[in-house]
């Protein structure tokens, strides 16, 4: 089952097949778990943060811009043929993955860090690196969307679930229902990505953490709900568009087999691959298997970059290629 974005988010689809799991099941309703509003005006939960209309209008947050008329089309690299792949972490490759790239471990003497980064921060450095090195191995062209080839950075941009972060922390829970994908991105080095060293790594996972702190603070999603309703930008239509080399999205912390999900048939089953879409390149999609802990992952490149991306050493020492059944 889907749905569309411009209705709600993933977390906001959760929440509707939950309650009507619940439903399904015979159980009792907590209303308070329920939208009072179900308009869609993130802001509310912002008090006090959100520009005034009177204040100039906010620079662009990353990785967002704004242009003089509405966009015809998405980037072509989006449109350019990518593969899927699929590969499979263990719980104990996660756990050895999480250790090799933490800093205190990867660092030389002269550069220990005590900074901390998350499982899926040195997962998404890892991944980013993949392909990037893939792409560079097989000379595929830079099209319009990527960074350029005189850049020395490489953009990152990974979906994220803002109502956590409501600074009274009472937008979760099912409590609105919309769109609240508060879209980040890290800037990173391109020779960091192409090391297949785990120091190398591990810098790309801090500046993907230092990333998210910043843009992910309760001041910068307001700042960035001040920027999509500003006229200045949203009129006409379609001028706010965004590019990254690299798209991320982490679906570990939901539990989509859970019991929370049974519509009461029984435990849910994967129908299907899960690839039956047609994916952009540079994409990757983590989700986890609670029951095991193992962590699967969707990941495509360019054509081209296709066979490089699966022979990748740093790839193969953590993951195991998942093939078509």
């Amino acid at each position: 089952s889907s749905i569309h974005h411009q209705v709600t988010d993933l977390r906001g689809f959760l929440d509707f097949l939950e309650l009507w799991a619940q439903l399904a099941r015979g159980e009792p309703i907590d209303f308070t778990k329920i939208p009072d509003d179900w308009c869609h005006n993130p802001g509310r939960f912002f008090p006090g943060l959100i520009r005034e209309s009177s204040f100039p209008t906010p620079p662009s947050p990353p990785p967002f811009t704004v242009l003089p008329a509405p966009a015809i089309g998405p980037p072509s690299f989006l449109l350019a043929p990518s593969e899927v792949t699929r590969w499979r972490f263990t719980k104990s490759t996660m756990e050895r993955l999480k250790i090799d790239f933490s800093p205190s471990a990867a660092s030389s003497i002269e550069h220990k860090s005590d900074l901390w980064i998350s499982s899926g921060d040195v997962l998404a450095a890892l991944l980013s690196g993949v392909i990037t090195r893939a792409r560079e191995n097989a000379k595929v062209a830079r099209l319009q969307g990527r960074s350029s080839l005189e850049s020395q950075t490489e953009k990152i941009a990974m979906a994220a679930d803002g109502r956590d972060r409501s600074p009274q922390g009472n937008m979760s829970g099912g409590r609105y229902f919309g769109n609240f994908n508060t879209l980040w991105s890290a800037t990173v080095s391109r020779s960091d990505l192409l090391s297949l060293t785990c120091e190398s790594a591990s810098r790309v996972a801090l500046g993907i953490r230092n990333a998210l702190n910043l843009q992910l603070s309760p001041e910068a999603i307001a700042h960035k709900i001040s920027f999509f309703e500003d006229p200045q930008n949203n009129k006409p239509p379609g001028r706010i568009v965004w590019s990254a080399d690299v798209i991320l999205t982490n679906w570990c912390r939901f539990d989509l087999q859970g019991p929370k999900l049974d519509f009461g048939w029984g435990k849910p089953f994967c129908a299907t691959a899960g690839g039956g879409g047609t994916y952009p390149p540079g994409y990757c999609m983590m989700m986890q298997e609670k029951s095991s802990g193992d962590v699967f992952v969707i990941m495509t490149v360019e054509q081209e970059g296709a066979d490089g991306l699966k022979a990748d050493s740093l790839l193969n020492k953590y993951a195991t290629l998942v093939t078509a059944h």
